[in-house]
């Protein structure tokens, strides 16, 4: 009887050392995730390690890990949904002969050109470039023009001037 309770308290105690092990080892391979910016599924592991009651000397760490993996998961959200929209130049200063000129457009989101009745030039969309032909002045006067190129969420705009 006594090689009975031997081994059952044997297999017991062997039982709560491989829970204990299988959560020290999720611990490690969250912890793993979480510096290779897996956060996702580094909260997955966590919250596996707060879920057993087996890794109940754990559960205090991890959820303050998960606390860490929402913050970062916040953030990269907010970065991939924050438009991101400027240009190689926004003042164009042309002599008075007619003529071309580019300006490249940097954006992580569409974008369109809005405000392109003028006078003074006509525009051409081209992938990420725009390629302004401004007409000849004629006239002995300056004149200045504008056009904005707008994200299509229409949280950015930048304003194009051209100075002739």
């Amino acid at each position: 009887m006594k090689r009975l309770i031997f081994i059952l308290v044997f297999l017991y105690s062997s039982l709560i050392f491989v829970f204990a092990d299988d959560c020290s080892s999720a611990m490690s391979e969250a912890k793993i995730n979480y510096n290779n910016h897996l956060y996702k599924d580094a909260k997955s592991l966590f919250e596996y390690v707060v879920s057993e009651k087996d890794c109940e000397r754990y559960k205090q760490e991890a959820i303050e890990w998960i606390a860490k993996c929402d913050q970062r998961l916040s953030e990269e959200k907010e970065k991939q949904e924050r438009t991101e929209l400027s240009v190689s130049r926004n003042n164009l200063s042309v002599d008075s002969s007619s003529g071309y000129a580019s300006i490249s457009v940097f954006s992580n989101k569409d974008w369109n050109l809005e405000n392109v009745s003028s006078n003074i030039f006509t525009l051409l969309r081209q992938g990420n470039n725009v390629h302004i032909r401004y007409n000849e002045n004629i006239s002995t006067n300056a004149r200045n023009d504008y056009f904005d190129i707008v994200s299509v969420d229409g949280t950015k705009s930048v304003r194009i001037s051209i100075n002739q």
